[in-house]
C-alpha cells in the first residue's frame, strides 16, 4: 500500500504551507489497502455543502471513538487482484484465495452492522455502509468447502471424500509394502529410512548395490553415495495413487470453480462495496489525524471573512504536542482585508502565516482543524503563497 500524495496537491503554494507533509501523516492512519483510492483522489472543494457533508462525516466518527466505540477497521488482505484474476468466465481462485475473499466478504458485513447498529449518531456514515454488502451465503459455502487450515474438506463433495478415502487406503497398504521391502533390501539400504522423491516412496540403496534391487530411479543423494529407487514391488500401488491424486486435482478445480463462479457473479457489486469500505477507512483515517490534533470542524463562511480563535500549527503539534504549541487567534475581512505582521527573528511571524494557510486549505480538503470549533474558515478560490524563508516546521 503507497501513501502517494495526490499530484495537484503537490503545487508549489501546497509544498510552502507543508501540505504533503501533513497529507502523508495522515496517510499513515488508513488501515485497509481500499483507503488509498479515495486519499489519492483527496482535492480542494468550494461548495460549501460538500464540505460540510465531508466534515460531518469526520465529526461522526469522532463521536464514535469518543463514546468509547471501535469502528471494525484492520488489516485486509487486497482482493482486487483476485476479483480481475476471475475476469474469464474458466478462471478460478486457489483455497488460499478463496480464504482472503471470504476474509473481506466478513469485514464487509462486520462493518456494516456496526454502523447499521449506530445510524442514529452516524447517519451520513450509514449511508455509505448501506452500499457494502457481505454476501453470505457465499461465505456459508467457502466455510462448508473449506476447513480452518484454508484446505478443502474432505467432504466437501461425495467424490472427494470416495477418493481420499482410496487414496489413504492405497497408501497404507504401500506403507506396509515398504515395512517388508526394507527388510527385503536390507543389505543394500544406505539408511533403512524411506522417503519420498517426486511425491513416491523409494529405498535409498548404496550406490555399488542399486543392480540388485530392480525398479526405477528417481535420483541421487547430493554427494552420489544414495540412489534413490522405486522397487517393482510397488510401481502398481504407486501408479495406482498417482492416478487417483489426479482424480482429487480435477475434483477440487471443479469445487474451485463453482465457488469462484458464485464471486463472479457478484464481482461488480465486491468491486462496489471495496469503494465505499475505502471511503469509510479515509474518513476513519481523517478522524484519527483529527484526535491526534485535537481538532474540531469550524464554521464556514461564503465570504472573505476569517476568524482563527486559539488555532496551531498540525505539523508543531504532532511534533511538540498540543499543549506545547502556543496558540494564536487572527481575524480579517470584517474591519480591515490586509494584515502586515511584523517582530523579531524567529518571533513566529511565518508560523503564523502558514498555520493561517493550512487550515484554510485543510477546510476545504474536509479536514477538521486544531482551532476552536467558533472559527470561521472562507471558502477561496485559490490560496496564494510566497513565503521567502523556506523553514521548515
Amino acid at each position: 500500500m503507497e501513501n502517494k500524495i495526490p499530484t495537484k496537491l503537490q503545487n508549489e503554494n501546497f509544498v510552502q504551507l507543508e501540505l504533503p507533509t501533513l497529507l502523508q501523516k495522515l496517510g499513515r492512519f488508513l488501515k485497509t489497502p481500499y483507503g488509498f483510492a479515495p486519499f489519492q483522489e483527496l482535492e480542494i472543494q468550494r461548495e460549501a455543502g460538500v464540505i460540510r457533508e465531508l466534515l460531518q462525516q469526520v465529526a461522526e466518527m469522532m463521536d464514535l471513538e469518543q463514546s468509547g466505540y471501535t469502528v471494525p477497521l484492520g488489516e485486509l488482505p487486497d482482493i482486487r487482484p483476485l476479483l480481475e484474476k476471475l475476469r474469464p468466465e474458466d478462471a478460478f481462485l486457489e483455497a488460499p484465495e478463496l480464504t482472503r475473499v471470504k476474509d473481506n466478504l466478513q469485514k464487509f458485513k462486520e462493518v456494516a452492522v456496526f454502523f447499521r447498529e449506530h445510524r442514529e449518531n452516524c447517519p451520513s456514515l450509514h449511508r455509505i455502509a448501506e452500499r457494502i454488502h457481505g454476501h453470505p451465503k457465499i461465505v456459508q459455502e467457502i466455510d462448508h468447502t473449506l476447513d480452518e487450515r484454508g484446505e478443502i474438506r474432505d467432504d466437501a463433495t461425495p467424490e472427494l471424500r470416495r477418493i481420499r478415502r482410496e487414496i489413504h487406503r492405497l497408501e497404507n497398504e504401500v506403507k506396509h509394502l515398504f515395512g517388508k521391502l526394507l527388510k527385503k533390501y536390507s543389505e543394500f539400504s544406505q539408511d533403512e529410512i524411506i522417503t519420498l522423491r517426486d511425491g513416491r516412496m523409494v529405498l535409498g540403496i548404496q550406490q555399488h548395490y542399486v543392480n540388485k534391487v530392480p525398479g526405477i530411479v528417481h535420483g541421487t543423494s547430493g554427494s552420489g553415495a544414495t540412489v534413490f529407487v522405486e522397487p517393482m514391488e510397488s510401481l502398481r500401488l504407486s501408479n495406482q495413487i498417482q492416478n487417483l491424486k489426479i482424480e482429487e486435482r480435477q475434483e477440487i478445480i471443479r469445487i474451485l470453480q463453482f465457488l469462484s463462479g458464485l464471486i463472479r457473479e457478484v464481482r461488480e457489486d465486491i468491486f462496489y462495496s471495496l469503494e465505499n469500505l475505502g471511503e469509510l477507512d479515509f474518513i476513519h483515517a481523517k478522524a484519527e489525524l483529527a484526535r491526534e490534533l485535537h481538532a474540531a470542524v469550524p464554521n464556514l463562511s461564503t465570504e472573505a471573512r476569517l476568524n482563527l480563535l486559539n488555532a496551531r500549527h498540525p505539523l508543531l503539534i504532532l511534533k511538540m504536542g498540543h499543549q506545547n504549541v502556543v496558540p494564536l487567534s487572527l481575524t480579517l475581512g470584517e474591519k480591515f482585508y490586509t494584515l502586515v505582521i511584523t517582530g523579531p527573528n524567529a518571533g513566529g511571524k511565518t508560523v503564523a502565516l502558514k498555520t493561517v494557510g493550512l487550515l484554510v486549505v485543510m477546510t476545504q480538503l474536509g479536514l477538521p482543524i486544531p482551532a476552536h470549533p467558533d472559527s470561521v474558515i472562507p471558502l477561496l478560490d485559490q490560496v496564494l503563497v510566497d513565503i521567502g524563508d523556506r523553514q521548515s516546521m
